[in-house]
């Protein structure tokens, strides 16, 4: 990648180019959205991640670039790490801006882990290092906050339709081949569904 800046002659010249290319570096800021949520133990969890990246650039202007994650880390405070997510996440930045979309599974042993070492409170995080070498790399983290499964998310796992009182043995009726015709109009048609 290459920036360019213009010159004008004079004194003001020579400062803009030493404030432009002997100051601060750029920076890569990420945010994840949704900044926290809930899990709870005993199942896995699948959540949706949006990461936003935007590059603040002391010289001005608008670039584009990419920057790389090879892997998400949980972990417990700053130096416990409970477990990674090697799949890879690539902002694409256009002017100064991009996006991207994670979906992460949160697996239940993470957060059995999380409560073996007695923490309610658990980070997911990544940080993605762009291709220039002139700008510093981003981080972002999501709070993965930790409930008793009655707070947790609901999902149902199985549910079983039964019409009008099968055999007694949960199976269709012989013959049937698992169907079930009722006439148009019928009345007194009632269904049972277990969960």
């Amino acid at each position: 990648m290459e920036r360019t800046l213009t010159m004008v002659k004079g004194l003001g010249a020579w400062m803009l180019f030493f404030a432009v290319f002997c100051g601060a570096a750029a920076a890569l800021t990420v945010t994840a959205t949704p900044p926290s949520l809930n899990v709870s133990p005993g199942m896995n969890h699948p959540v949706q991640i949006f990461y936003r990246g935007v590059e603040a650039s002391p010289a001005g202007g608008t670039f584009s670039y990419s920057a790389f994650s090879s892997q998400g880390r949980f972990e417990i405070g700053a130096e416990t790490l409970l477990g990674t997510v090697n799949t890879s996440q690539t902002l694409v930045l256009v002017n100064n801006r991009g996006t991207a979309t994670e979906s992460l599974v949160v697996p239940a042993r993470i957060v059995k882990a999380a409560l073996e070492l007695g923490q309610g409170r658990i980070f997911f995080r990544r940080t993605f290092q762009p291709n220039d070498p002139d700008i510093s790399p981003g981080s972002c983290e999501v709070q993965l906050q930790i409930v008793p499964a009655s707070a947790g998310a609901f999902s149902v796992a199985q549910m079983e339709l039964e019409f009008n009182r099968l055999a007694s043995s949960g199976s269709t009726r012989s013959g049937s081949g698992g169907r079930l015709t009722v006439a148009r109009n019928s009345r007194g048609l009632s269904a049972t569904a277990t969960v």
